[in-house]
């Protein structure tokens, strides 16, 4: 994402797929390349970051920043709406109980 600085993305489509990896900075500096005409669609599980401990998820900050905002639809997938495989539906709900339990 380093070559973004400066660019305007004017009448595009722009994905950012995997976007739980990207660091607050990064994020605001996808975020705010859109131009006129354009739209973005940002996905990823702000769960399941690979980040450094130290380091906040970009997608999770901006989530909360949007939140009670009118900037942005969010819709936030439930572990039944998994279309992967029915497996790992099932490893998905296992997970989110053993953290839970856990409280991790």
């Amino acid at each position: 994402m380093g070559r973004l600085r400066g660019r305007t993305f004017n009448n595009a489509f722009v994905i950012l797929d995997e976007a739980q990896n990207t660091t607050v900075g990064k994020m605001r500096m996808a975020v705010t390349r859109v131009g006129r005409g354009a739209r973005i669609v940002i996905t990823g599980d702000p769960n399941q970051t690979d980040l450094y401990e130290k380091e906040t998820s970009g997608l999770a900050h901006l989530l909360r920043i949007i939140e009670g905002t009118d900037i942005a639809s969010v819709h936030r997938f439930e572990n039944k709406e998994v279309v992967r495989s029915n497996l790992v539906r099932r490893l998905e709900e296992l997970y989110s109980q053993s953290a839970a339990a856990d409280g991790t």
